[in-house]
């Protein structure tokens, strides 16, 4: 009797240990491990949709952005901090291009890969969803609190003779490109010839790929020293875009 109630512990206690290691061992999500092979050193974590937003517009943005690690790019693939920001541009460009066509539906982890490394290849090879403007004069123009608050002064300013003197760049840190555009349409502002920057191409990474705590732009990178960059804005004068510009209000 003794041997048979051993056996019988025996036994369930074997049947314990496999149903505690069949929990260890449950199946793995493919899809989860994926991206820790080696794309994660190139991705910043996902921004969630209430902190995606503009510490220097004070918008909330309603699209997404997949922030890029700029320093490892520069390590991993041999580019500068210009060609870096402009991968950013062209992988967020293709991102939400590849929602739309999705109906919505967000691209999983090989996809996103596939778009990754599309978009490097893009680059590596000269193309650029920002063209820089060779214009002798640029009227870079700020137009998040113009568009949202005052955009009878903006379509008045874009027909003005002072802005017809320069190559028209927008810049937006609260729309993205296509949201931009969208936006300009609705509020029928000419924008035809127009460049855009939108806040797909900020970074937490500066020129020489340190990391900080809040987005900027460098666009010092963009310019050459013989063009005269005129910096448009509404109210203030934003602190986290460098560069050698002339400030000027927008009366």
């Amino acid at each position: 009797m003794k041997n048979r109630l051993f056996h019988i512990f025996l036994i369930l206690g074997l049947l314990s240990c496999a149903t505690n290691e069949d929990k260890n061992y449950e199946r793995v999500d493919v899809e989860k491990y994926y991206r820790p092979s080696g794309m994660i050193r190139y991705f910043l974590p996902e921004v969630p949709g209430w902190k995606n937003t503009s510490f220097e517009a004070n918008c909330h943005r309603k699209t997404g952005i997949r922030y890029l690690h700029i320093e490892n790019l520069m390590e991993s693939f041999a580019l500068d901090y210009e060609s870096a920001l402009q991968m950013q541009y062209l992988f967020n460009v293709s991102y939400q291009n590849s929602i739309v066509k999705k109906n919505g539906t967000v691209p999983n982890l090989k996809e996103e890969e596939a778009l990754f490394f599309e978009a490097l290849d893009k680059i590596k090879a000269g193309q650029r969803v920002f063209k820089k403007p060779t214009f002798k004069n640029v009227n870079l123009i700020w137009v998040d609190d113009l568009l949202e608050n005052n955009s009878a002064l903006l379509r008045k300013f874009m027909m003005s003779e002072e802005a017809m003197r320069g190559r028209p760049l927008l810049l937006s840190m609260c729309y993205s490109r296509s949201d931009l555009i969208k936006k300009l349409r609705q509020r029928n502002i000419s924008f035809e010839g127009s460049r855009f920057i939108s806040f797909e191409m900020f970074s937490y990474f500066t020129s020489n790929g340190d990391r900080g705590a809040r987005e900027v732009l460098d666009l010092s990178y963009f310019f050459t020293a013989h063009q005269t960059v005129n910096f448009y804005y509404l109210k203030n004068k934003p602190r986290n875009i460098l560069g050698n510009f002339r400030y000027k209000k927008i009366k």
